[in-house]
């Protein structure tokens, strides 16, 4: 029943926000962050320690089996964490933009169990519009938690747009594309996207497969 489990998802995000509460800064999230200090570590036991609302509705939420042959929400999004983290460009950057990755990486598809639904005409499962509804859960939640301004409005603009990419070969105007750019680092976009796309397992008779 998709009612039922936008009905959970509703409840998860509601008690993710209720539960973050304008803490002095997000220092305290920086342990959970892959980086050269802990060579390049995901703790995902950590990870969902510290967010056990979201993580545990992520994971009870189905995707299409087309597009993520792999299983659920929490999965893929703990296989494109992996994948965001062994990008030379990630290793490479910053301490400030590996924040910003992670964070974006992490809270892609944190909308999906809010939106999803089944596609009768389709026979599939989707999740219409869960980067706009994603954007504005990641800015209550960073706004909450005072995350520096800078870093949350990129990360929020990172998961608006983050499935625009796949569709650049099909539909991009010189237009879209100068758009985009002024609201973010179209790298960090094209990072984002890379580590999505690898992160996730298709069917093999999928003409979606990119792999």
């Amino acid at each position: 029943n998709f009612e039922e489990l936008r009905k959970e998802g509703r409840k998860a995000l509601k008690a993710w926000h209720n539960k973050s509460v304008r803490k002095a800064s997000d220092a305290i999230y920086l342990p959970l962050i892959p980086s050269v200090e802990n060579k390049f570590s995901l703790d995902f036991k950590l990870i969902e320690e510290a967010f056990p609302e979201i993580t545990m509705g992520m994971a009870n939420s189905p995707q299409d089996k087309k597009y993520h042959s792999e299983g659920d929400v929490w999965t893929h999004t703990k296989m494109v964490m992996e994948e965001m983290i062994a990008q030379d460009f990630y290793q490479n950057a910053d301490f400030e933009t590996q924040k910003i990755l992670f964070w974006s990486a992490f809270l892609h598809d944190v909308s999906k169990p809010i939106t999803v639904d089944f596609n009768e005409d389709k026979q599939q499962i989707t999740n219409e519009n869960h980067s706009v509804k994603g954007a504005s859960d990641i800015r209550l939640f960073m706004w909450k938690n005072n995350f520096p301004i800078e870093l949350r409005e990129t990360v929020a603009r990172i998961v608006r747009y983050h499935q625009k990419p796949f569709h650049w070969h099909k539909q991009m105007s010189a237009f879209d594309l100068q758009k985009w750019s002024q609201d973010l680092p179209l790298n960090l976009l094209i990072t984002m996207a890379r580590a999505d796309a690898r992160g996730r397992r298709y069917l093999e008779n999928s003409d979606e497969n990119i792999k």
